[in-house]
């Protein structure tokens, strides 16, 4: 055995030389380097590995000795540098397709980015915080996307699952992003676009932030209010958070000494300390009161997570749909609308009728003689302000929600009924509502073909000369007063126009429902079938009508009103709440201001306030009156103003600053109502 190592004759490496040789090999990326040579072994492992170096030195020399080649100098690099397995694995390219920075988070419910140093210091310690991740492949299934970020943040693998999140524009809050972003690279890269960084968000379980890599963090210095040393870096939160406090030896008004005070205090808390460390086992007290913790905590989730589970069942199809046509928008080329918050209709008609106007590409909308910047805020008043137009312009009937398209045939010749197919996706795409005031009539038609008005009651029928004509035939109780009826002017001509061809002195009671279906089939749907043609045309964009006639009952609230009533709850829940600290001069001032907002929505609701309900004040809040089929993108922020009178919103995000000056609540509830009402633009106020 002592043969075999004296072979090696003069290659064998002193130690010094072996030791210079490792940190070579740790560089050298390429290199499969053994465990060993990290614990400094003097085993033959490690002799290999320096021999392999040496190799790597040689054919380095040999490469500069040599003249000139027509070889490509990458495949002089792969002769010498072989690539490791990992390197070739999931069929990725040699070339990063994609480069982007994600920050791993700590906590389950943060909903602010981390901001200061030490914040960020710590995730780094802990193998959290920012960090660059390379794509070399950008379609590969969610569960390698998942283990590629677990590669990058090892701690991440506690936190059961995870969401990715982005800071929403001129705020530090943040807001989560779909779920199909989870699903590859390239998903999140068509939903994040050119934002720097997607922040990580563990799902059920706080992540620990004890120190994993040491940050240099300076020289060591005394605290001078405890006297221990600390490294620079972490002395400012010591001293923040530090318990001794210099004792000052003051008398207060009653003659004893504050010191004295203190050390009796201190001296009480030492005894209770004493008696408390004497119980024996008194950890096994705190694992019980724990266990019982987690065990109520846990029912709360799993209740929680019926709930959530149900929500997401019911609108996954909508969103993973949703997310497929807005993978065709061109994020890279922005329309601007310009509209006249008076005009909308016109002025969106108008721009659609330009060479510029295409819904592909990113959509942004300016609202003239307003500052706003559109984060969100305009699109959706936009399309709250264009639905009502719509309505009152193109459609007709009953103000429940049941109406009817209008027939006018310049408009189809102009071919404005495509363009409000394609405002309609865009509004859907886009955080809107849709056009949902339309009767079930209608979208049956767009979705089957089908010509039925067998749901249509007398009220909704929007021609009172129809409504008449219709209601007479169904009360009639003889074969004389259905002839009657059908045989005035009017109403003589609404049945004829409809192919009606038996003459009115042979009606009995028996033709009474045919009458009724002619009129209505006729003058509802197949008289407007040029308009609903076109607008389906339009609807088509992106693929949209596919989708809904692929899944009509999903889609169907976009067209059709619901039932879901606007609720003070409903609202409240979508609020976070910031307070100052507690114990602040301001905080008793916003708690109050707080439940004097409460009982405002709670009179919107039950009193009804002449022009100022529930949906006055989520429109004035976001820009609509109904809140989206898939709830608002951003997240809604409640704040505190300390100075001012009236509330103000933001497109920032969602956000509503409630004046705290206010000492009553008729006072505030007389500034709210006026703020509302005077609302003359998004984010606006009197």
């Amino acid at each position: 055995m002592a043969g075999q190592g004296d072979d090696r004759g003069d290659d064998r490496l002193s130690p010094n030389q072996l030791e210079k040789a490792t940190k070579a090999i740790q560089i050298l990326a390429g290199l499969d380097i053994p465990d060993t040579i990290s614990k400094r072994s003097s085993s033959d492992d490690v002799l290999a590995a320096a021999d392999r170096c040496l190799a790597t030195f040689n054919n380095s020399q040999r490469l500069k000795s040599k003249p000139p080649s027509k070889r490509k100098a990458k495949d002089e690099v792969l002769s010498i540098f072989k690539r490791s397995k990992a390197a070739t694995k999931l069929g990725e390219s040699s070339k990063c397709l994609w480069k982007h920075s994600f920050v791993c988070l700590a906590y389950c419910g943060q909903t602010r980015i981390p901001t200061t140093e030490i914040e960020k210091d710590d995730l780094l310690r802990a193998g959290l915080g920012e960090k660059e991740v390379e794509f070399f492949n950008m379609e590969i299934g969610a569960e390698a996307f998942r283990d590629l970020l677990y590669d990058k943040f090892p701690p991440l693998r506690c936190g059961g699952g995870f969401e990715f999140l982005k800071c929403i524009p001129n705020s530090r809050n943040m807001e989560v992003l779909s779920p199909v972003t989870l699903s590859s690279p390239l998903a999140l890269k068509t939903r994040v676009g050119t934002t720097k960084r997607t922040y990580i968000r563990p799902l059920q379980q706080d992540l620990e932030l004890s120190a994993i890599f040491d940050l240099p963090s300076g020289p060591e210095e005394e605290c001078l209010k405890c006297g221990e040393y600390f490294n620079l870096g972490k002395l400012a939160s010591h001293i923040s958070s530090c318990g001794r406090k210099v004792e000052i030896d003051l008398t207060d008004e009653y003659g004893q000494s504050s010191s004295k005070v203190k050390e009796e205090n201190t001296g009480i808390r030492n005894d209770f300390e004493k008696e408390f460390d004497s119980i024996e086992d008194s950890k096994y007290y705190f694992d019980a009161v724990l266990e019982l913790e987690n065990d109520i905590v846990q029912t709360v989730m799993e209740q929680s997570s019926k709930e959530i589970t149900a929500a997401c069942n019911e609108q996954a199809p909508l969103m993973m749909k949703i997310g497929e046509m807005k993978k065709q928008i061109d994020t890279d080329e922005t329309m601007f609308l310009d509209v006249r918050r008076g005009f909308v209709l016109i002025d969106a008609m108008r721009q659609a009728t330009k060479k510029k106007f295409n819904p592909y590409q990113l959509l942004k909308i300016r609202f003239v003689g307003e500052s706003a910047i559109d984060h969100g805020g305009p699109k959706r008043e936009f399309f709250h302000l264009l639905a009502l137009d719509v309505s009152n312009n193109y459609f007709s009937g009953a103000d429940n929600g049941s109406r009817f398209l209008i027939n006018n045939i310049i408009g189809v010749q102009d071919r404005k009924y495509y363009y409000l197919g394609v405002y309609f996706v865009l509004s859907v795409l886009y955080g809107g509502n849709g056009f949902p005031f339309m009767h079930d009539s209608l979208f049956n038609y767009l979705v089957y073909q089908s010509i039925d008005t067998s749901t249509v009651s007398v009220d909704n029928i929007p021609d009172q000369t129809l409504k008449f004509l219709v209601n007479k035939v169904l009360e009639a109780e003889t074969d004389d007063d259905i002839q009657i009826s059908c045989s005035i002017d009017e109403s003589l001509d609404l049945l004829l126009a409809t192919g009606f061809r038996k003459a009115v002195c042979n009606l009995t009671l028996e033709d009474r429902n045919d009458i009724r279906n002619a009129l209505l089939n006729y003058h509802l749907i197949a008289k407007v079938k040029a308009e609903l043609d076109q607008f389906a045309e339009g609807l088509q964009t992106f693929g949209f009508l596919s989708f809904v006639k692929a899944d009509p009952h999903t889609w169907r609230p976009y067209f059709i009103q619901t039932d879901k009533e606007l609720t003070p709850d409903i609202i409240k829940g979508m609020l976070s709440v910031e307070y100052s600290a507690k114990g602040s001069v301001d905080r008793p001032l916003e708690e109050r201001t707080y439940m004097f907002f409460v009982d405002f929505l709670d009179d919107c609701y039950e009193e009804g306030i002449s022009g100022c309900d529930l949906s006055n004040f989520l429109l004035f809040l976001t820009g609509t009156s109904r809140i989206p089929l898939l709830g608002f993108e951003e997240s809604i922020t409640l704040l505190f103003l300390k100075y001012g009178n009236f509330p103000t919103v933001s497109t920032c995000g969602i956000e509503i600053r409630l004046p705290t000056i206010h000492d009553t609540y008729e006072k505030f509830k007389d500034i709210m109502i006026h703020a509302i009402k005077g609302n003359d633009g998004f984010g606006g106020g009197p």
